[in-house]
């Protein structure tokens, strides 16, 4: 009964994270491109090179010309499962990039919708060509409601998580020879990754009524790890600043902490009575130009989010300024990106750029169709990096449905989408979460895709599972030589969505019928 409760009481929780219904959106498998459209970050490799996290796997690119990336998937036994919530690279001294990612998997359950599961940490320090494995942190089954850790010259008692069910790793980072993981359900912790055997170490967080916590000065008669009862303890994003100084976001605001001789972490809790746009943390991204550094604040107000505020502070958490634009316009910021003076916001309404000196204001960047007409159906941008050459600042972005090459003078340079070619025609995604992907206004969008290598002039009627007919298409676009899209909006005749179930699609091309069956999960 007790494990029960703590299911039931962590989905209350983390019912609406960011990227839940995106893991495991998968493509038919080409190992020469990347198994999922769904981009959530992307990291710089060695030079000319990128590693991509998608919703179903790592995948990397080669930027050799950074307007016509080359990319593939990175296989590895010891890499997660799923998909990648967090991925992190770093240049070491010996020239390698050590690589940093956590894996999800996500499941369907009718009555709470797309449920996320951890599937561990893996990293690599020699560029990708060896990897190591953590298992997520979960307690045993049989674990007592309570466990019992230490932390400098006492102890503490934290809730047992025994479940991966809502204890995806959202966030990393490395301070010296700990990989740091923000669980949420699983709270803060860490381990040490140059040992044969590392384990997980619980890290304790302040309580919601505590503005700072102290190694040593622990109150145990009062002072508990519980997620599931306090905002502040569901850790969410981090960054390490220094080999002494890191920075954890929360539900209840963000923590700065030192880290003492001993391994030990001295934590100040800031919150919106300390000047913070909101109390969900779930970034943290330095910004750094010339000798100037400014750490920013990806903090939201509620979940699901809404509208919502940036927060920065230029001297370590003293004050705190909020940029109040976005939350104005009701949107929802996912990530920032840097390149020079300029600033990316990449949203849920497409990517905004402001530039260094400001900050404050954001001009639209409209990514919509490339120059041959490809399409990024969604209003979802997740990340943004500068793959700059020359005089041209340019950012690869990911998004909800592909890539795109843009330009901060607002050109689309490019927009990439990877599939394998049907033989002759198939629907993507299948099954089509007619609420969850590729949002454009008020509709979302799954793609019909068929070969028409003479290029002729296809229709598509969708039937449902008792062959009534739902909708007549005729909409084609060419997207290759080769293939043409027919994109349908998950409605009838009439534009009412819908309802739940296995539908059928009849290709009508050059007097001849082809068909596919499409899942709608609505």
């Amino acid at each position: 009964m007790k494990n029960i409760f703590i299911i039931i009481s962590l989905s209350l929780l983390s019912a609406q994270m960011p990227f839940d219904c995106l893991f495991n959106k998968t493509l038919p498998l080409n190992r020469l491109s990347l198994s999922s459209n769904a981009i959530i970050d992307i990291r710089h490799g060695l030079e000319n090179e990128l590693y991509i996290g998608t919703s179903d796997s790592l995948g990397y690119a080669d930027i050799t010309d950074p307007l016509s990336p080359i990319f593939s998937m990175v296989s590895d036994s010891l890499l997660p499962d799923g998909g990648i919530p967090a991925l992190k690279t770093y240049k070491l001294d010996d020239g390698n990039i050590m690589i940093v990612l956590s894996g999800a998997t996500s499941s369907y359950i009718e009555s709470e919708g797309c449920v996320s599961s951890g599937t561990g940490i893996s990293w690599s320090i020699d560029s990708g060509a060896s990897w190591r494995h953590m298992p997520q942190s979960i307690a045993p089954p049989d674990s007592p409601t309570y466990l019992i850790e230490d932390w400098g010259d006492t102890t503490f008692e934290y809730l047992a998580v025994t479940t991966p069910v809502y204890n995806v790793s959202y966030d990393l980072d490395v301070q010296d020879s700990y990989i740091y993981s923000t669980s949420w359900a699983g709270g803060l912790r860490r381990f040490n990754y140059t040992i044969d055997n590392p384990e997980w170490e619980v890290i304790p967080l302040p309580m919601d009524n505590q503005d700072s916590l102290f190694c040593n000065n622990i109150d145990l008669s009062s002072y508990l790890l519980n997620p599931v009862d306090y905002d502040n303890q569901k850790a969410f994003s981090i960054y390490v600043e220094s080999d002494t100084i890191l920075w954890v976001g929360s539900a209840g605001g963000i923590n700065k902490g030192v880290l003492e001789e001993d391994g030990c972490i001295n934590w100040k809790n800031y919150n919106t009575d300390d000047g913070l746009g909101g109390f969900w943390v779930i970034g943290i991204i330095p910004q750094q130009y010339d000798s100037f550094t400014r750490t920013w604040l990806i903090s939201w107000d509620s979940v699901p989010p809404s509208g919502h505020k940036l927060t920065y502070t230029d001297d370590g958490g003293e004050t705190w300024e909020v940029v109040t634009q976005f939350e104005n316009l009701d949107i929802v910021v996912y990530n920032l990106s840097f390149s020079n003076k300029n600033i990316i916001a990449s949203t849920d309404h497409g990517l905004y750029k402001s530039d260094f000196d400001d900050g404050k204001f954001w001009i639209s960047l409209p990514a919509t169709e490339d120059i041959n007409g490809e399409r990024i159906l969604t209003n979802n941008f997740y990340t943004a990096i500068s793959i700059s050459e020359g005089d041209i600042d340019t950012f690869l972005v990911g998004t909800e449905d592909g890539l795109s090459i843009v330009s901060t003078a607002g050109e689309i340079l490019d927009n990439i989408r990877n599939w394998e070619s049907p033989e002759s025609f198939s629907a993507y995604p299948n099954p089509f979460f007619i609420n969850e992907y590729n949002q454009v206004g008020n509709d979302k969008y799954v793609r019909l895709i068929y070969s028409n290598p003479n290029q002729f002039s296809g229709e598509i009627d969708i039937f449902d599972f008792a062959m009534d007919h739902v909708i007549h298409l005729n909409n084609f676009k060419p997207i290759t030589i080769d293939e043409n899209e027919i994109v349908w909006n998950g409605r009838n005749e009439s534009g009412d969505k819908v309802a739940n179930g296995a539908y059928f699609c009849r290709l009508s091309l050059n007097g001849k019928y082809y068909w596919t069956k499409l899942a709608v999960i609505n």
